[in-house]
C-alpha cells in the first residue's frame, strides 16, 4: 500500500514503513531511496515540503500526513526533508513564508533582523537599505533625505537646502537659514550655506 514497503515476497502485510523525507507509491519494493536498479523505491519529497515516515503520495494535501506537508513558515525545506523544522531555520537577511524551498533574500528597502522571519520589514522614513539581504536599515546619511518607507536610495539635498544627522534635523532637507543660500548639492550643515 502507499506509504509502506514490501521488501520480501509473499508478505501478508507490508514489512517496512516508508522512511521520513520520502514518499513510497503503491508497490514500493525497497526502503533504499538511492537504488537505481528499480523504479519501485522511495522518492524524495518535493522542495518546499516535508514528509514524515509513512508518506505514500507526491501531491500536497495539508493536514493529511500520508501526503507531503508544506514547510512551516520561518523554515525552508529542500528536497527530501524529513522534519517539520525543515532543512533549517531561515537566516537573518532572508525570509521564509510557508512552503519555502530556499530562504528568500530581503529586497532593497527592507530588512529581516532575526532568524525565522516570515516576511521582510519595510524600512521607515529616515532610513534606507541599498542592497538585498539586509539585516537592518541604515540611517539616511547627512546631506540627503529619506522621506518615504521602503527606500533603497537616499535623495541628495538640492541647492539651497541642508541636512545633518537624523537626531538633529529629522528626515527631510531643511532650507538654508534666512539670508543665506548655497548652489551646492549634498550640504550637511547650515554653516555651509
Amino acid at each position: 500500500t502507499p506509504g509502506f514497503v514490501c521488501s520480501e515476497d509473499s508478505l501478508s502485510s507490508p514489512n517496512i514503513i516508508c522512511p521520513a523525507g520520502f514518499y513510497c507509491p503503491i508497490g514500493t519494493q525497497t526502503s533504499d531511496p538511492f537504488r537505481n536498479d528499480t523504479t519501485l523505491r522511495p522518492y524524495p519529497c518535493p522542495p518546499g515540503t516535508y514528509c514524515l515516515s509513512g508518506t505514500g503520495f507526491k501531491d500536497v494535501i495539508e493536514g493529511n500526513f500520508t501526503h507531503p506537508q508544506p514547510c512551516i513558515a520561518g523554515f525552508y525545506c529542500e528536497s527530501g526533508t524529513p522534519s517539520a523544522r525543515g532543512t533549517g531555520v531561515c537566516p537573518s537577511g532572508f525570509f521564509c513564508p510557508k512552503g519555502s524551498s530556499v530562504p528568500l533574500p530581503t529586497p532593497k528597502g527592507h530588512f529581516t533582523k532575526y532568524e525565522g522571519s516570515l516576511e521582510p520589514t519595510v524600512c521607515l522614513p529616515g532610513f534606507y537599505a541599498p542592497t538585498i539581504e539586509n539585516k537592518e536599515c541604515f540611517p539616511c546619511p547627512p546631506g540627503a533625505e529619506c522621506l518615504g518607507e521602503g527606500l533603497s536610495t537616499a535623495s541628495l539635498c538640492p541647492p539651497g537646502t541642508y541636512r545633518g544627522s537624523l537626531e538633529n534635523d529629522g528626515v527631510s532637507c531643511l532650507n538654508c537659514p534666512q539670508g543665506s543660500w548655497s548652489q551646492n548639492w549634498n550640504i550637511r550643515d547650515k554653516d555651509e550655506c
